[in-house]
């Protein structure tokens, strides 16, 4: 018996072994393969990501532009005639606040590319408040109606406020609701 030369596969290219690297042309195109479908995996995350960014549920941001938009309204009609000046000027500054963040929250629907129609706007106006203000004011009890119907409405716009932050999806809608519901706070406690 012969002893085996180690280095007989240099003189005898049949006893060559196939490599298993990515030389092998069977393993290229499964690394090929693999590679594509990691790739395309990818550019599907990356666009379901970028289309998602800011494009949530619009309706809770509308609903609540159109409550800011009554609580105005309401703070207008009854501001006129207000006997009490202390409560004029909370209404003065809540009137503020509201403003504010009515200008931020229009910013964010339009970096959106959501407009926002005059019908959605005035959604919310309630003419049974018209008429109670204005029998409130032939009784002479303007302001004790004009504070309990403002409170009325800004108690339902901060619970529309922590019901929308609590469905809010990007970081930008729950950084405004955040500061929304702080402006609310505080016009509250003036």
């Amino acid at each position: 018996m012969q002893p085996q030369n180690p280095y007989d596969f240099i003189m005898d290219p049949s006893k060559l072994k196939q490599p298993a690297g990515p030389n092998n042309s069977k393993n290229k195109i499964v690394v090929m393969i693999a590679l594509g479908l990691v790739m395309i995996t990818v550019l599907v995350i990356g666009f379901v990501f970028i289309t998602s960014i800011g494009k949530a549920d619009n309706e809770d941001l509308i609903s609540l532009r159109a409550e800011q938009t009554e609580l105005l309204r309401i703070m207008d009609i009854g501001k006129k005639d207000l006997t009490d000046s202390s409560l004029k000027n909370r209404l003065t500054s809540m009137q503020a606040f509201v403003s504010s963040d009515g200008v931020i929250l229009d910013n964010l629907l339009n970096k959106r590319g959501v407009s926002v129609t005059k019908e959605q706007l005035i959604s919310k106006k309630d003419s049974d408040v018209d008429d109670a203000l204005e029998k409130a004011k032939q009784e002479g009890s303007l302001d004790a109606k004009m504070l309990e119907v403002v409170s009325d409405i800004s108690n339902s716009y901060y619970k529309t406020l922590k019901d929308s932050l609590a469905t809010a999806t990007t970081k930008i809608e729950k950084d405004l609701l955040n500061t929304l519901i702080a402006n609310i706070e505080a016009s509250a406690t003036n």
